[in-house]
């Protein structure tokens, strides 16, 4: 039972991040599976507008959250992986940010309001900005300052 408490003490302060490439991960899964998930009228629609279908969103979504999965596994084992999370909250914020903002203008032509998973997708957005301060307080930390 020790070890699996470790586990969560060590990675407390990077859950967002194990949680945020988590949902990458599902959004890819989810995206690959058969049918046409970005269908919907609305939410969808301006990410076909501009060129992130499904397939092309799947495969940025699935190799982002599978690096982002990999540097924190090996992070505390490598001095840069700090480093490499920060480049990952930065690349994390901007998926998030740039979701958000696609699902609020999506909505807003089609139907004239702004769709719930807007406020999530930014909110993991501003989560990942969040992120970026304590990477780097790790990094600062691995560098001895």
């Amino acid at each position: 039972m020790t070890g699996a408490f470790n586990i969560l003490r060590h990675n407390a302060d990077r859950s967002i991040e194990w949680f945020s490439s988590i949902v990458m991960l599902n959004w890819a899964f989810i995206l690959s599976l058969p049918g046409e998930t970005m269908a919907v009228e609305g939410t969808f629609s301006e990410f076909n507008h501009y060129g992130l279908g499904e397939e092309r969103l799947a495969v940025v979504l699935a190799l982002v959250g599978a690096v982002r999965i990999v540097v924190l596994w090996i992070n505390g084992r490598w001095p840069r992986g700090p480093l490499l999370r920060i480049g990952g909250c930065v690349v994390g914020a901007m998926i998030w940010g740039q979701i958000a903002w696609l699902m609020a203008l999506g909505t807003i032509i089609d139907r004239g309001i702004v769709a719930t998973g807007t406020g999530v997708y930014a909110m993991l957005a501003v989560a990942e900005i969040l992120s970026i301060y304590k990477a780097a307080f790790d990094a600062r930390y691995e560098r001895g300052q």
